[in-house]
């Protein structure tokens, strides 16, 4: 399927300044105890360390690794039969002077330690990670499901950090893009927090105090997690040597209220012109994500209508999509405003989400379907067939142009204008027609992102965002006549 982007012009707009955030990166400092963990952790991402390391009393653990032997398995973790195991060391350390190593040095064992916790529901894992020459390093959070996964013991959650320090997540059959290059460089220390809510259905992740995105189980399909036990640590694979990567400042713990990496409330105020810059270059928007199974597209600062950030749709997969989908309250009608920058495009697409009586069926729900193709051209679909609302040329690859989306409040159709000049109208992608009959109950936010799941190259950018109420449309943008 097939999603969408946002933008306004530069006078509408007071940019922001440029947030950056960089990753703690202490190494050998003297030992610490748990009040010192706890302010690394906190400042890391805001999480509070749970029991020390000897007491799961209250089902929480946190492991420095300062009392543990070093060349040893630390206290309370385990390595699988037939596996090497990763080891306490004093090469690197995050706090104090020890940490866990991963090396793997086998062509025909891989190096794995799990460690157990009580069998809970949801989790949230925190650690420090320096990887050294991480050629693929596994984090995963262990469990039971209906089917067992058997992937390093058991992970039910399972993701790596590869050389080029992106991350990517395991569906049960295929390796997912999670986040790009650059999210967890080699030959430093970040942070890596990952946590699971209370139905088990996903995992949320942070890197550095920074939201990422988040990813689903590796349990495949109709294959439900019943509970979390733990977490591990691996290399690669078994014909995999060199991987190599030091953790530290662990903790491991229930589920909470709010769990870390949940994206916060992004303010869709009407008429508040939305430049992104004030989101971290990398990171996935405040407030948007990507559904289970597509790649979340992130802040860039390689082109900009206006300031120095947009938001960057880049599809390089050939099995998930790009597609960002941002939530607000429920509504009746919509104004969606934003700048768009085709660089390659095969076809990007952007919704207004919502909900039907029947339903969608999109990822995250569109009831609107747009797509750019690569003549410039606009269409709209229903019930999976397309439809031409506007010609080639309408929006032109390689420079920036305004879009302009108005649903009235009864929901029954999208009007479109393109730099000012009405382009036309689309019907409901949920077929509300004289077939079917499938009327849309609200709006609640809108998407942007690549052609579908087997295309590869889409290149969008996307800038100066406005959503708002269908009273918001400008007198300029409410068109009707058909095309």
């Amino acid at each position: 399927m097939e999603r969408n982007s946002m933008k306004r012009r530069p006078h509408d707009r007071r940019k922001g300044h440029i947030v950056t955030i960089a990753p703690r990166t202490r190494v050998r400092p003297t030992l610490r105890r748990t009040a010192a963990l706890a302010a690394v952790l906190i400042a890391a991402g805001g999480w509070m360390p749970l029991a020390a390391q000897a007491d799961t009393s209250a089902g929480a653990t946190s492991y420095t690794f300062e009392s543990d032997t070093v060349g040893a398995v630390p206290a309370g973790c385990s390595t699988p039969a037939g596996k090497a195991p990763a080891t306490v060391s004093t090469t690197q350390a995050h706090s104090g002077t020890h940490s866990l190593e991963v090396n793997d040095t086998s062509a025909s064992a891989l190096v794995v330690t799990n460690c157990e916790g009580f069998a809970q529901q949801g989790a949230q894992l925190s650690l420090a990670v320096y990887p050294v020459n991480a050629l693929s390093f596994m984090i995963d959070i262990d469990g039971v499901a209906t089917k067992s996964p058997n992937i390093d013991g058991d992970a039910v959650f399972h993701l790596r950090v590869q050389a080029n320090g992106s991350m990517g997540w395991y569906n049960g059959s295929a390796w997912q893009t999670l986040a790009p290059a650059g999210t967890v460089p080699t030959g430093r220390w970040s942070t890596v927090q990952l946590s699971v809510p209370t139905d088990n259905s996903t995992v949320f992740v942070g890197v550095n105090g920074n939201d990422v995105s988040n990813a689903g189980p590796a349990t495949g399909t109709n294959n439900p997690i019943s509970k979390i036990t733990g977490f591990g640590f691996a290399s690669s694979g078994t014909a995999a040597v060199g991987d190599h990567a030091y953790v530290d400042d662990v903790s491991f713990g229930p589920a909470t209220a709010t769990p870390p990496g949940v994206p916060a409330t992004r303010d869709f105020t009407p008429g508040v012109v939305d430049g992104f810059e004030s989101d971290v270059v990398g990171a996935v928007p405040t407030g948007c994500g990507a559904p289970a199974g597509n790649d979340a597209p992130v802040v860039s600062d390689a082109q900009a209508y206006a300031g120095q950030h947009s938001v960057e749709v880049s599809d390089t997969s050939a099995t998930s999509q790009a597609l960002l989908t941002c939530a607000s309250p429920a509504q009746q009608g919509a104004y969606l405003s934003f700048e768009v920058r085709p660089e390659a495009v095969s076809g990007f697409v952007f919704d207004l989400d919502g909900t039907a009586l029947i339903g969608a069926g999109l990822p995250g729900g569109a009831v609107f379907h747009l797509k750019l193709g690569a003549d410039g051209s606009i269409s709209w679909d229903q019930l999976g067939a397309w439809y031409p609302l506007a010609p080639a040329g309408t929006v032109p690859i390689g420079q920036w142009s305004h879009v302009q989306l108005s649903v009235p409040v009864d929901n029954q159709a999208v009007h479109v204008t393109v730099n000012g000049t009405y382009a036309g109208s689309g019907g409901p992608a949920t077929g509300n027609n004289s077939s079917r009959y499938d009327e849309i109950t609200a709006i609640t936010g809108f998407a942007f992102g690549s052609a579908g799941p087997v295309s590869v190259g889409d290149d969008v950018f996307v800038d100066d965002v406005d959503f708002g109420q269908a009273a918001d449309t400008p007198a300029a943008a409410l068109g009707t006549a058909p095309f």
